[in-house]
């Protein structure tokens, strides 16, 4: 409601009481002033208020009219029941958005829940086939709705970026099923497992073992993959080599029934090393009277070493003459297990060693009627004499461990 009201002191100097003037009032007298009826001192006079206040009035009603005017549009104007209604169906409308907003939210919520996951929670970082698929419905179900993607995974509290990566997925052979985690980007594929297998069914009981069966596999063209993995392949698939047979017990072959236990009758050798001074010794020792009769050092371990200490030994002892003349007798080839009647002049003992096998070695030996006699393989015990000679060398003179060139 508009008032208006004047104070302003009247002719005999008193200042007059406050007049409020009604709103028909003021509509009377705004009416008189456009018709040009009254001027503004005297329709200030007769409405017993002051000449501003009149002016005031004056200029709200054209403020007032104008507005009116501006917001008027051709034909026939809106009644009261008509603005009424509208304000009521655009609150209808507002409210039935909201409950279907509420109704998506509490499916969304609710589904989320019957996929075993917790409501008030962010989705997991690693979730199972069928829950990603659960969620994917439900945001499908959201989106049908008229629901963004985003504004679902609000509510879901699940990245967008996860929902998009899962659809993407949808359309690969292997779905949503995850791969096992930090699985090798080089892993095996079923094709190089189902070669390692065949290979193992048909190379098994020949190669008994993974390293040989992978180095078989890369040369016969069937697979490319390290010995560790064929074994664990093989293992995976509970497939094992067979063992091969454990070597019976031997024993250790007796001296020829001609070797007397007299000395210079039996003679044994072995190389011993010096590591840090890179050198080894070829030491010759009589087996019965245990004499050192000479030795040889040299960086080689060759055939060469032998005959050289072998002669010397010989011509040390005297026998290499005697040597000479019962080859001669014996000719090309000395079997000490053949009876005979000629017996060689010595026998040497020795381990396996390749200068010791050498065919140079077998044919000087031969030519100096000197048999030979080799222990068993791996037997260091079957040369026990010339070892014990070589580990109180060590253990006596330790020094000579420490030797360098």
């Amino acid at each position: 409601m508009l008032t208006a009201a004047s104070n302003a002191p009247d002719s005999s100097g008193r200042r007059r009481a406050k007049k409020f003037l009604s709103p028909s009032a003021k509509y009377e007298l705004w009416l008189r002033l456009v018709r040009g009826e009254a001027s503004i001192s005297s329709a200030a006079a007769e409405a017993g208020v002051d000449r501003s206040t009149v002016i005031r009035i004056r200029q709200v009603a054209k403020e007032g009219a104008m507005a009116a005017l501006a917001a008027s549009k051709p034909g026939t104007g809106k009644t009261v029941r008509d603005i009424e209604l509208e304000d009521a169906n655009a609150e209808i409308t507002r409210l039935s958005e909201t409950v279907k907003e509420l109704a998506v939210k509490l499916m969304l919520l609710e589904g989320k829940g019957g996929a075993g996951l917790m409501v008030g929670a962010p989705v997991p970082a690693r979730v199972d086939a069928d829950t990603k698929a659960a969620l994917l419905g439900l945001v499908g179900q959201a989106r049908d709705a008229g629901w963004s993607l985003e504004g679902a995974c609000q509510v879901l509290q699940l990245d967008p970026r996860r929902v998009r990566r899962w659809t993407r997925r949808t359309r690969h052979p292997h779905g949503l099923i995850d791969a096992r985690p930090g699985g090798a980007v080089n892993a095996l594929t079923p094709e190089e497992i189902e070669a390692i297998l065949t290979g193992f069914e048909d190379w098994g009981e020949k190669d008994r073992s993974h390293r040989r069966l992978a180095h078989r596999g890369s040369y016969e063209g069937r697979f490319w993959v390290s010995p560790s993995t064929v074994r664990r392949v093989l293992d995976a698939a509970d497939l094992r080599f067979r063992a091969r047979p454990r070597p019976a017990r031997s024993e250790r072959r007796p001296f020829p029934s001609w070797a007397s236990y007299t000395p210079n009758s039996i003679w044994i050798y072995d190389t011993t090393h010096f590591p840090r001074a890179g050198m080894a010794v070829l030491i010759i020792e009589d087996l019965v009277s245990r004499k050192w009769i000479t030795h040889v050092v040299s960086a080689e371990e060759t055939h060469t070493q032998v005959i050289a200490a072998f002669e010397q030994a010989l011509d040390a002892e005297g026998l290499l003459q005697a040597a000479v003349e019962r080859a001669e007798q014996l000719g090309a080839r000395v079997d000490p297990d053949l009876d005979d009647g000629i017996t060689p002049l010595l026998l040497a003992i020795s381990d396996n060693g390749s200068q010791m096998i050498a065919t140079n070695t077998r044919a000087f030996m031969a030519m100096v009627a000197i048999a030979q006699h080799f222990g068993r393989p791996s037997t260091p015990t079957d040369q026990a004499w010339i070892e014990s000679l070589n580990g109180t060398i060590k253990y006596d003179w330790p020094h000579l461990l420490q030797w360098t060139r």
